[in-house]
C-alpha cells in the first residue's frame, strides 16, 4: 500500500511537469483580480494586476500594511483562487489545476518560506526537512540522505537531531529555507522571512537566499525591510491594487 501512494505521488509529479508550458517566465500574472466580500463591504485587495518574472530573476515586493502582498503571495502559491485574469507559475495556469495537482505544484515547483516558519515541534529539523521529499513521493533513505545534505549545507547538521524549540530563531529560519528548497524548486516565495530576526541573522538569512539565487534559483521576497530588500534585483511596490516597478539603487 505505501509504495502504491509513492507510485501516485511519482505520476502526480510526472504529470505536472508534462503539462507545464516551455517557457522563460517563472511568474506570467495578467490582469488579476482578487477582493473579498460582498455589497457595500466589499473590499477590492488586488486590481488589474500585471506581473512577469523571468526564470532565476530575484524580486522583491514591499508595500503597507494591508495592501494585498499576502493575498498575492497566497495566489502564486495556488492556495487562494483569482476571481479574474491569469496567473502562470513555471508555465503552469494555476486555476487550471485540480486540488492534487496544486498540491504536487506547492511540493515540487516551488517552496515556500514564511516569517513564523511553522516547523513542525513533533520532529527533529532533519525530519522537518524531508517532509516535502515525502509528499512528492521520494523513498525514505533517499529523503533522509538529502535532507542531511541540505542541512550540512547550510551549516545546520549538528543541530539535524534538534526540535525546533531547542535552536535559535535564526537556526529555525534556515532550516525552514533548506524544507523550502529540498525538492530543487525553481522558484522560492519568501513572505517576511526575516521578520522575527535580529541584525545579524536577517544578514545571514539574506546572504542564504543570495546564494541560491546565484545557483540559479528565481527568488520572490515580500517585506517591509529596506535592507533585506536591498539583496533583491528588481523591486516593486504594491499600492492602490497594481505592482509598480522601481529601480533597485543598491
Amino acid at each position: 500500500m505505501k509504495r502504491a501512494a509513492e507510485n501516485k505521488e511519482e505520476l502526480e509529479v510526472q504529470k505536472l511537469s508534462d503539462s507545464s508550458e516551455k517557457t522563460n517566465l517563472a511568474v506570467e500574472v495578467r490582469g488579476l483580480k482578487k477582493g473579498y466580500g460582498k455589497g457595500n463591504a466589499r473590499t477590492e485587495v488586488l486590481k488589474g494586476l500585471d506581473f512577469e518574472m523571468e526564470s532565476g530573476d530575484f524580486c522583491v515586493i514591499m508595500g503597507a500594511s494591508g495592501c494585498g502582498k499576502s493575498t498575492l503571495m497566497s495566489i502564486l502559491c495556488g492556495i487562494e483562487q483569482i476571481e479574474e485574469g491569469t496567473c502562470k507559475v513555471n508555465g503552469l495556469e494555476l486555476k487550471k489545476l485540480t486540488d492534487r495537482e496544486l498540491a504536487s505544484f506547492r511540493s515540487t515547483q516551488i517552496g515556500i518560506v514564511f516569517q513564523s516558519f511553522f516547523l513542525d515541534e513533533a520532529r527533529t529539523l532533519e525530519e522537518n526537512v524531508e517532509m516535502p521529499m515525502g509528499y512528492s513521493g521520494v523513498k525514505k533513505k533517499r529523503r533522509r540522505a538529502q535532507a542531511q545534505k541540505v542541512l550540512e549545507e547550510f551549516h545546520l547538521a549538528e543541530l539535524a537531531k534538534k526540535r525546533p524549540s531547542q535552536v535559535s530563531g535564526g537556526e529555525q529560519q534556515r532550516a525552514a529555507v533548506a524544507r523550502a528548497i529540498v525538492n530543487h524548486p525553481k522558484l522560492l516565495i519568501a513572505d517576511e522571512p526575516t521578520g522575527n530576526l535580529d541584525e545579524e541573522n536577517t544578514k545571514n538569512v539574506m546572504e542564504l537566499l543570495t546564494g541560491l539565487n546565484e545557483n540559479g534559483m528565481g527568488i520572490i521576497l515580500v517585506t517591509h525591510d529596506p535592507y533585506a530588500a536591498s539583496f533583491a534585483k528588481r523591486k516593486y511596490v504594491l499600492e492602490h491594487g497594481v505592482l509598480k516597478e522601481e529601480r533597485n539603487r543598491n
